[in-house]
C-alpha cells in the first residue's frame, strides 16, 4: 500500500465516523515509503482527542512506527484523570478509534 493511499483512507475514515463529530488534519505527508498525520478530533461525546501517527508502508500494507494522543474530556480535564496509561492500554484505545472509523465506512 502506498503512503497516500493510507492518509486518504484515513481521512474518509474519520469524517465518516458516527463517534467523531468533528476532524481537522492539523498536518499531514506521505513520502515513497512512510507519512504522518496529525488530527484533532471532537467525539460524540463531546471529549477531544488529538492524534499522531508515523507510519511505515510496504507492499503488504502500513505499519505504526510511532504514535501520540492527548485525549481531553468536555470539562478540559485530562482523561483518567491525568494517570499515566500503560502503553498496550494507549495503543488499545488509540487503534480502537480507527478500527471503529474504519468499519463504519
Amino acid at each position: 500500500m502506498k503512503p497516500i493511499t493510507y492518509l486518504n483512507q484515513i481521512k474518509s475514515k474519520l469524517v465518516v465516523s458516527p463517534i467523531i463529530t468533528d476532524a481537522q488534519i492539523i498536518e499531514d505527508y506521505a513520502l515513497s515509503d512512510s507519512g504522518y498525520f496529525r488530527a484533532r478530533l471532537i467525539l460524540s461525546n463531546r471529549d477531544f482527542l488529538e492524534v499522531s501517527e508515523y507510519f511505515s508502508c510496504a507492499k503488504n500494507g502500513c505499519l505504526t512506527m510511532r504514535y501520540r494522543y492527548q485525549w481531553m474530556k468536555r470539562d478540559s480535564s485530562l482523561n483518567d484523570a491525568g494517570i499515566m496509561l500503560s502503553i498496550s492500554r494507549i495503543y488499545l484505545i488509540f487503534r480502537i478509534i480507527f478500527i471503529l472509523a474504519m468499519n463504519r465506512m
